[in-house]
């Protein structure tokens, strides 16, 4: 539910939340669990890939889509990326690049629900 801010009714957006979902790169595949905090157009999240280390994300959403980056916080292979993502009721998909200890991550996607 869509929530207006200046009443303070509440200061989470819709995205906020726990989501769970498949990704697949260059390096592989495997499950994600995301979880995100949505303040106006601005997200925040930590995400965690299955056997991987946890990560940061942030971006912006505008309408059904937004843009973010992310950061791998492993002590043994760190890395980064930027992707986007759309929103189409209650699934987040999208696409990512980035590069890690291991070199370039290419042809991310990833799907997303509640």
């Amino acid at each position: 539910a869509f929530h207006d801010t200046k009443t303070g009714k509440s200061s989470q957006g819709p995205l906020s939340g726990t989501w769970y979902g498949t990704y697949r790169d260059s390096g592989g595949t495997g499950r994600i669990t995301l979880v995100l905090l949505q303040k106006g157009p601005e997200i925040q999240g930590i995400l965690r890939l299955q056997g991987g280390a946890p990560g940061s994300l942030e971006g912006k959403i505008e309408g059904g889509q937004g843009s973010f980056t992310l950061h791998a916080v492993s002590e043994k292979c760190p890395g980064s990326g930027r992707g986007t993502v759309r929103i189409e009721g209650s699934k987040l998909s999208g696409q990512y690049r980035g590069q890690d200890c291991r070199g370039a991550i290419d042809g991310g996607a990833f799907e997303l629900g509640r």
